[in-house]
């Protein structure tokens, strides 16, 4: 089950209460909206629950969110006055309103009243001409460097669209829409990602720089929120992307395969400023083509940017690809200090890098994930595989001292019986390492006893923890005896809790 946040954390999150003045003219029924919302937002984040009811959740979450986004929108524009003790509150139930409405299938939004408008199929977008590469550097992010070299030609002006406002004014709608409404982060983005969608002929433009730059703000600022109130990848949802973060992708995918490196790097900093996980397949494809240093960066800066799962294995692709083995190496590790989601999940595919062909890459990963500690398990599970014995023997070691019983599973396979040298190494040291964890490794111990290969020396070891001493042959034996001792347990717990990987 995901991880849904508590009650108190939840009120956390939306911000203190409004002031005495501005609580005054609120109308009555408000808390009474918020309350319910959040209640089935909460309960709509149930993985656990049947679709039916967690449909059901989304609908009254929906239905009460938006109501309360309604009444705090009409008090926000009609007592300036009250914005400053409103704006976190508003911030938060925009936030939960925006992933709800993301989480629901077309009939759910449909019954909540909240369907999209079906509106004609729009034209496709003119190419984009080549521009300037945005001379601004980055944040944080330690792939991001200041581009440098001779800027590309800027584009001409696109040809005027009879009835389109220009993209002066547009930009200027947008503005005007981002200063009066500071607290609708999802409509400042879609805002923004529209008029960039309309106006491809402006991306050399510095006011389209701008106009990427808020929208990822904003969009960086959502997907935090979706990460901390579920526990998960935003963009593993089916209606991650808008139809407007498409065609730039489109658009933007058409100058990462520009002749001229300062277009590329543009364009791949652009990709990460819109965070989409549609464009990793984009950028990835194009650094494995890619000869210029900067620009390179400039791709890897906008992986971590994007991050999610998508992200993490298409960068996990690049393991062998010459001389990009160790970059990507680079990317994972960076994505592991963005947030707890992108942790997880760039941690399980470090662990893939073991088994690089370049043995450097292969032992730089194993580092880090031993450096780790407990929290390596993740990874150090998926070093298993490594084709050298010397790496496998330090990943088992490394394994039996995270303490975390569930390695107890993913190392019962190296308990086989025979009498090759490398066999017996890696055997005594998986046996080694199990019995460092203890009689909390049991019920994990079960998978080797149903193996043929590994049951007699896997009851070897469960005899040498418990003292007992049942038949390797006979696993219901050592099954019954561990629920004995063990009532609240119950058979095939361990695999619900997972196979060692971690979750």
């Amino acid at each position: 089950m995901r991880f849904l946040v508590p009650a108190a954390a939840l009120a956390a999150l939306l911000g203190a209460a409004p002031s005495p003045a501005a609580a005054k003219e609120l109308p009555p029924e408000l808390a009474g909206l918020v309350a319910e919302g959040e209640k089935w937002f909460n309960e709509a984040g149930k993985t656990d629950t049947p679709d039916s009811q967690r449909n059901e959740a989304r609908k009254n979450a929906l239905i009460n969110l938006k109501k309360a986004n309604d009444i705090l929108n009409a008090h926000w524009d009609a007592n300036p006055g009250d914005q400053g003790a409103l704006e976190d509150r508003m911030m938060k139930i925009g936030q939960m309103l925006y992933w709800i409405k993301k989480e629901s299938p077309m009939a759910v939004l449909e019954a909540a009243g909240l369907a999209p408008k079906r509106a004609a199929p729009a034209a496709p977008p003119p190419s984009a001409p080549a521009a300037p590469v945005n001379p601004g550097g980055g944040g944080g992010n330690p792939f991001d460097r200041d581009p440098a070299g001779k800027p590309a030609p800027a584009p001409e002006a696109g040809p005027a669209v009879p009835g389109r406002p220009s993209f002066e004014d547009a930009f200027k709608e947008a503005e005007a829409y981002e200063r009066k409404h500071r607290a609708d982060a999802a409509g400042i983005m879609e805002r923004y990602h529209r008029l960039m969608a309309d106006y491809p002929e402006a991306l050399g433009r510095p006011e389209f720089m701008k106009a990427a730059e808020r929208a990822g703000k904003a969009n960086a600022g959502l997907k935090d929120v979706y990460r901390k109130m579920r526990d998960a990848d935003p963009d593993s949802l089916k209606a991650a992307e808008s139809p407007e973060v498409t065609r730039m992708i489109l658009v933007l995918g058409k100058d990462v395969g520009s002749q001229d490196s300062a277009v590329r790097e543009r364009a791949a900093r652009m990709i990460g400023m819109l965070g989409s996980g549609e464009g990793v397949f984009t950028l990835v494809k194009a650094m494995k083509k890619e000869k210029q240093e900067q620009t390179l960066q400039a791709m890897a800066a906008a992986l971590v940017s994007i991050g999610g799962a998508k992200a993490t294995e298409q960068v996990a692709s690049l393991r062998d690809e010459k001389d990009l083995g160790m970059r990507a190496l680079d990317v994972l590790q960076a994505l592991t200090g963005k947030n707890a989601v992108d942790r997880r999940l760039a941690l399980r595919e470090i662990g893939g890098f073991a088994k690089a062909k370049d043995e450097a890459v292969a032992g730089k990963a194993v580092d880090f994930l031993v450096g780790l500690g407990p929290e390596g398990a993740h990874g150090l599970v998926e070093a298993l595989d490594s084709n050298n014995v010397e790496t496998k023997i330090k990943v088992i070691a490394a394994l039996g001292a995270t303490k975390n019983p569930q390695v107890a599973k993913p190392l019962s396979n190296f308990l086989i019986g025979g009498d090759v040298p490398n066999t017996i190494r890696c055997r005594e040291a998986a046996m080694a390492a199990i019995e460092g964890l203890g009689e909390p490794a049991v019920p994990y111990l079960f998978h080797g006893l149903r193996n043929g290969r590994t049951k007699m020396y896997t009851g070897f070891l469960l005899h040498k923890i418990t003292g007992e001493r049942f038949s390797s042959s006979r696993p219901g034996d050592w099954v019954d005896w561990y629920k004995r001792k063990h009532p609240d347990w119950k058979p095939g717990k361990e695999e619900e809790e997972g196979d060692g990987k971690g979750e």
